[in-house]
């Protein structure tokens, strides 16, 4: 099938839908990292949302315009993928941050994330696959998933919102590998970023709630 390909002021943009749905996650993410206190708790979050918006916005040129220079296509590639494996570091960091009582485990995992960084980091340096950011999802968000549903179910509030979304996330992944698409002009992957902005913003709620310290039951983001 022939992707579907549009002309915006005599500029030939290839899948619309995709650049569109990776403008409006970049501008969530930055919107979400903004709003992220700089002195607050939960600040390490913020390189997150950052890391995110960055790997969007550089998916958006990658998906939507395939026909510039090799050399910079590569750039562009390695750039979102790179935003994504670094995304996935600050959310391992943003964890072992809100939880002081793993003592001295915490550098040590600390350090396993430094190293997961550097490895996948070199590999998207010889192959800018996007195999590489989404292996590099599943191994270092999977963890997160997991301490994050155990601490839900102990009744911690902002879990609750953050393993949400990452299951959310996880049904995206479940789309992507799949490949379900509702329309030729809507693909698998543009349902994934709707669901990664769902995602987002699911988290970012419960960070909100750590952040500030709410009361148990309390939901807010004013």
């Amino acid at each position: 099938m022939n992707p579907i390909q549009v002309s915006l002021l005599g500029i030939d943009v290839v899948h619309p839908a995709s650049v569109l749905t990776n403008l409006l996650l970049m501008v969530e993410c930055l919107w979400l990292a903004h709003r992220i206190r700089p002195g607050g708790r939960s600040r390490v979050w913020k390189g997150f949302f950052v890391a995110l918006a960055v790997g969007a916005g550089f998916g958006a040129i990658k998906h939507g315009f395939p026909s510039i220079p090799v050399e910079a296509r590569a750039a562009v590639r390695f750039a979102s993928n790179l935003g994504l494996i670094i995304a996935v570091t600050f959310a391992q960091l943003a964890v072992l941050a809100a939880r002081p009582e793993w003592g001295r485990w915490r550098p040590v995992l600390a350090a396993a994330a430094f190293v997961q960084l550097a490895v996948f980091f070199g590999w998207s340096l010889r192959t800018q696959d996007f195999l590489v950011p989404a292996l590099d999802l599943a191994l270092g968000m999977g963890p997160v998933l997991v301490v994050e549903t155990i601490a839900a179910l102990r009744g911690r509030d902002a879990s609750r919102w953050i393993a949400g979304g990452l299951g959310v996330a996880l049904a995206g992944g479940a789309v992507y590998a799949l490949e379900v698409a509702p329309s030729p002009w809507f693909s698998h992957v543009d349902v994934a970023h709707v669901l990664l902005g769902l995602t987002v913003a699911l988290v970012f709620q419960g960070v909100w709630i750590d952040d500030l310290g709410l009361p148990r039951g309390r939901r807010s983001w004013s």
